[in-house]
């Protein structure tokens, strides 16, 4: 069976037929269905009168199908029927997140567990365990747009690993007068290979997190596109967007060249935002599940007219029932900054400015000044904005860059080096007056705030941290110099990504000096080659990385565009254990020797040992694990067999194990040997040999018994125990 394991897709509840019944794969019906009324109409006998004319039953206009994925269709199918005749049942974990602006007081979180029901699909078949498939109800809730599928085994049947899906709800999509539903915000391009190409560079996608149901990402080299998804690029729509493309530069407001290209794009709970050339578009999405004063978009709407907008800054966790981003301004109106206040659907710009009015360059009193990017700071329950600063010298020297802090009025925090200080290799290097830097100038290009723990990341052709909002920098280790990151992700649970210019993929842990490369190295060869031999077509053919992001689980997704070999297009979210492919490197980067035992030729079945302490003294303890099943050591489907339990020393024995290094051999042991073990050489192994094993696993009798365990305790020592378990 293949990693996808089960599939889950949304369906109208009268059409069993579509194997996907959304034009989007999210949920775009937003109502309750009547079709149940029909239903209860026929039933009798029931505890309430179902034929009063007063009474209306409703439904959920969807239902879930899920199906197991085992490489070909013929297969899956056959899947299907043994685990349902084995006694497979999935269940279904319906979490609802709560809105950004709830309604209620109390907070609205609900998790449900649905439990299926095997139903034959309504097509014509021979056999009657044809097109089989498990289905559940698929419940939404008014208030909330944001849904996680999680589905689960019932223990039963076949061995199938949990696996979990984002179907949220697309306000996006309306109906037409024919019947069908097209994309509001403009028209879908079905021929991806048409449109995209390999080798374009990756971007950032920006959204709200665990908030925006629909995610966009831009930078479709070319054209006005954008990629849209409501189930987090599970399924995903090449959209062209409804804006006109006009050439706005002026003297006000250069711009140095003229680009169709939607160059970034931000997703909230309720509305769209896109920025081409120096203009800002907003859509405000149909959610009548939410409480919206807003009225949906007919069409994209142009906002800050009179501002010529060089970049978007987004702002990744909503704060008291609203959601935030920042506009940097550009030309004339270069360092001037905008605050986005998004609520109930509506949108106010703020500019900040102090109690002299003065904006962030003005308050540096500098002219050669220029607004680089933006962050929130709210971890102490009080909004607080972070403005970085370049400032140009009148010199022909390097650039240099100043924090600020906002709120009524700016404050200056630690200025940053001129260089990249030297690293000592051994933990963050701290930016002092007195440390040693190399000739290499810092450049920054952007920062992100965790206000879950507190940390402000500052990037560039560097990273540095500060854990007391700009009172002080370090500086990670194990990053070149001569590389600069280009996006930055955050988990906001411990973890980071970002990618370079040169699209190398780094990852890294907060409270970790220490940053690592995971692609491209020689863990993501082992890990893309092995992808490779297990069938996955995607680690084999031409592809390009279009982005990186964490999803609902906090696991590291890439989105990938990939071409076949008839040169069909299409988009593909794969998971990165970054654990996995960095244990493969570290493999593949360490040294290590070869060594043939003379007498063990069995190899050991366990891989885990864990010492814990007793409470009560016991001079000796043997442990016996289950006997593992082991084709190598006991055939097929053969146990291995284990002698009984040796026993125990006398109290006036001691048992010692392979503790003792020479010069000659890497261990020794002593006499006596156990008295259960008769082979001459019981205390004498071939180096090396593990320093955790007792002497008489070196003989052809008990080195099938290795999973008894001698611990030698001295006699004068009360109070000592211990237990050594292998597993």
């Amino acid at each position: 069976m293949s990693d996808e394991g089960i599939h889950i897709s949304p369906k109208l509840r009268e059409n069993f037929e579509s194997p996907l019944t959304t034009l989007s794969g999210g949920i775009e019906e937003q109502q309750f269905s009547t079709k149940v009324q029909a239903i209860m109409d026929t039933l009798t006998d029931q505890p309430v009168d179902t034929q009063k004319s007063s009474t209306s039953y409703f439904g959920f206009p969807y239902y879930l199908r899920i199906d197991l994925l085992c490489g070909s269709k013929k297969s899956s199918k056959r899947a299907i029927r043994e685990a349902l005749l084995t006694g497979l049942i999935p269940n279904v974990v319906l979490t609802f997140q709560e809105p950004v602006h709830p309604t209620r007081f109390k907070p609205q979180r609900l998790q449900t567990i649905l439990t299926t029901a095997p139903l034959l699909d309504s097509v014509p078949c021979d056999s009657n365990l044809c097109q089989l498939g498990w289905y559940a109800p698929m419940p939404i809730l008014n208030g909330s747009v944001v849904y996680r599928v999680q589905v689960v085994s019932n223990g039963q049947g076949q061995l199938v690993s949990e696996k979990s899906y984002a179907v949220n709800v697309n306000g996006y999509v309306r109906p037409t007068d024919r019947g069908d539903k097209v994309i509001s915000i403009g028209m879908e391009m079905p021929a991806l290979e048409e449109v995209m190409v390999l080798g374009s560079p990756s971007r950032p996608l920006w959204m709200v997190v665990e908030s925006s149901p629909v995610l966009i990402l831009p930078g479709i080299p070319g054209f006005k596109a954008i990629l849209m998804t409501a189930t987090e690029f599970q399924h995903t729509s090449l959209i062209e967007v409804g804006i006109e493309s006009c050439w706005a530069g002026s003297l006000n407001c250069p711009q140095a060249e003229f680009s169709s290209m939607i160059l970034e794009a931000i997703s909230t709970e309720s509305s769209l935002f896109i920025r081409q050339n120096q203009l800002l578009h907003r859509f405000v999405g149909n959610f009548s599940l939410l409480p919206l004063t807003a009225p949906p978009s007919e069409a994209w709407q142009h906002v800050l007219r009179s501002v010529c907008v060089s970049r978007m800054v987004p702002v990744f966790i909503s704060y008291h029932g609203s959601e935030y981003f920042y506009v940097l301004g550009g030309g004339w109106q270069k360092g001037t900054l905008y605050r986005a206040q998004v609520y109930d659907g509506d949108v106010t710009f703020t500019q900040l400015l102090d109690s002299n009015s003065r904006t962030a360059c003005e308050f540096m009193n500098s002219k050669a000044c220029e607004v680089k990017w933006a962050a929130q700071d709210s971890s102490h329950n009080h909004l607080t904005d972070l403005v970085l600063i370049e400032l140009q010298s009148d010199k022909e020297e390097a650039q240099s860059y100043q924090l600020l802090t906002f709120d009524k009025n700016f404050l200056l925090c630690e200025t940053f080096p001129k260089y990249i200080p030297k690293g000592t290799g051994e933990s963050f290097t701290v930016v002092t007056n007195t440390q040693e830097n190399t000739t290499v100038t810092l450049q920054l290009a952007g920062m992100v705030f965790n206000p879950i723990s507190g940390i402000l990341y500052i990037w560039g052709n560097a990273l540095l941290c500060s854990q007391d909002v700009g009172k002080s920098f370090l500086f990670f280790n194990g990053f070149p110099l001569d590389q600069m990151i280009k996006y930055f992700t955050l988990s906001f649970y411990g973890e980071f990504a970002f990618v370079t210019e040169t699209e190398e993929l780094w990852w890294g842990q907060e409270g970790v000096d220490q940053v690592m490369r995971v692609r491209p190295s020689l863990g993501w060869q082992a890990f893309s080659s092995l992808q490779a031999l297990k069938g996955h077509s995607s680690y084999s053919i031409n592809q390009s990385l279009l982005t990186v992001f964490y999803d609902w689980d906090k696991q590291l997704q890439e989105v990938v565009y990939i071409v076949d070999s008839n040169g069909k297009g299409s988009v593909v979210k794969r998971r990165l254990p970054v654990p996995e492919i960095l244990s493969y490197g570290h493999f593949s980067t360490t040294p290590h020797d070869v060594h043939h035992f003379e007498y063990c030729t069995i190899p050991c079945v366990f891989f885990k040992m864990s010492s814990q302490f007793l409470v009560i003294p016991v001079p000796a303890n043997i442990s016996f694990p289950s006997p593992p099943l082991s084709p190598s050591l006991g055939g097929p489907g053969r146990s291995v067999p284990f002698p009984s339990p040796p026993p125990a020393p006398s109290s006036g024995s001691t048992w010692k194990t392979c503790l003792t290094r020479s010069p000659t051999t890497a261990f020794s042991c002593t006499w006596p040997a156990p008295p259960w073990c008769t082979h001459r050489l019981a205390s004498r192994p071939p180096a090396p040999w593990p320093p955790t094993r007792p002497c008489c696993n070196t003989c052809s009798v008990c080195i099938q018994t290795t999973s008894w365990t001698l611990v030698t305790l001295s006699t004068t020592q009360s109070g000592a125990g211990g237990r050594t378990s292998l597993y």
